[in-house]
């Protein structure tokens, strides 16, 4: 069950932003969902609890000790958490205990639930990791209004952790295409390379470049000149077979696709497919039908290579060799090699041109 629970904007004018939440006194900003766990081996206060918490609203699931509890938070987490502090199998106390220790997906707010209300029990309770504490004496309206500030803790941690994503994106995906930024191309390309040297396998990398791009501003402007990118970023998803593969933008008009576990051979049978889908299928914008070509280079590493140190630059280094190899030779080619240690830090395998 461990293993379980452990795979588990810029700036802005306040008035604006709270300018309708103004209009209803009943709406709070930031309020996470109504979903409540109640965890207690006592049926009757199942019961109870279970009709107060869903006449307010709440979607309530129940358990009637800690283990069962844990195994539905590993299925699917919960906002709210209100659990007995003595059970069977497993404590109101233990269960705490092992959500702090447990990865979920946003933050499970506790409260915990007892007849015995003396400082040493609520001190047990909140040094074990429980968010409240309140007495199975008390009524309706004050166990609503508990819940209630639970969820507004939670709403807040699911609000940061939003902002935290946004801004993540921010750094790691280019905004007009939609790829990754060259700063997550480095990072994780870097990650692929240590995987690959763990499990012996291949990486290998194509360099994309657009033939002649310039041309395609001068011609329609550059805000066609955005949208012919975009198209071909996704052009290049759509035809890369490679499960595992994803694009980032290298600069410019140059973009990488990485393909884990993928041998040179059919990372340039991949390529080739990426090139002859474009020479063969114009980019279709709001300027019309634009022809274009791409240039590629192609690079891979293998098991035997990769027990030397090789980076991510490097590697890329390589790719770049291929891709202006492609280029001098006369466009609209691929040109793969294998990476090999030496002074020009690759030998090549191909270089061809096909029509299109």
């Amino acid at each position: 069950m461990s293993g379980a629970l452990q795979n588990l904007e810029p700036a802005f004018d306040l008035r604006e932003s709270f300018s309708d939440l103004s209009q209803d006194t009943n709406v709070e900003a930031n309020l996470a969902p109504a979903d409540l766990l109640i965890v207690d081996d006592d049926d009757a206060a199942l019961e109870r609890l279970s009709a107060i918490a869903e006449s307010a609203g709440y979607t309530v699931r129940t358990a009637r000790h800690g283990l069962e509890a844990l195994n539905i938070l590993a299925m699917r987490a919960t906002t709210l958490v209100l659990a007995d502090a003595i059970m069977p199998k497993m404590s109101g106390v233990a269960l705490c205990e092992a959500i702090r220790s447990a990865a979920f997906p946003s933050y499970v707010y506790t409260i915990m639930l007892s007849a015995r209300d003396g400082a040493e029990d609520v001190v047990a309770a909140l040094s074990a990791g429980a968010d409240d504490f309140v007495s199975k004496r008390a009524g309706r309206s004050e166990l609503l209004a508990r819940l209630h500030a639970g969820r507004r803790i939670a709403g807040l941690d699911l609000a940061l952790r939003k902002t935290i994503a946004e801004n993540l994106k921010l750094c790691h995906v280019d905004g007009m295409t939609d790829s990754f930024t060259t700063r997550y191309l480095m990072l994780t390309l870097a990650q692929e390379i240590e995987r690959s040297r763990q499990h012996a396998h291949w990486v290998s990398v194509l360099m994309c470049n657009i033939d002649r791009f310039r041309r395609v501003n001068d011609d329609h402007g550059h805000a066609v000149g955005d949208e012919v990118l975009r198209q071909v970023v996704t052009r290049i998803r759509a035809t890369t077979e490679e499960k595992a593969a994803w694009v980032a933008r290298y600069g410019g008009d140059t973009f990488v696709v990485v393909l884990p576990e993928t041998p040179i051979e059919r990372a340039s049978v991949a390529a080739e497919v990426i090139r002859n889908s474009v020479a063969t299928n114009p980019i279709v914008c709001s300027a019309g039908r634009v022809p274009l070509t791409l240039s590629i280079g192609v690079c891979g590493v293998g098991p035997t290579e990769l027990r030397t140190e090789i980076s991510a630059a490097r590697l890329l280094d390589a790719a770049g060799d291929c891709l202006r190899t492609s280029k001098g030779a006369g466009r609209n080619m691929v040109t793969a090699r294998a990476y090999l240690p030496g002074s020009k830090l690759i030998t090549p395998l191909k270089a061809r041109r096909r029509g299109g």
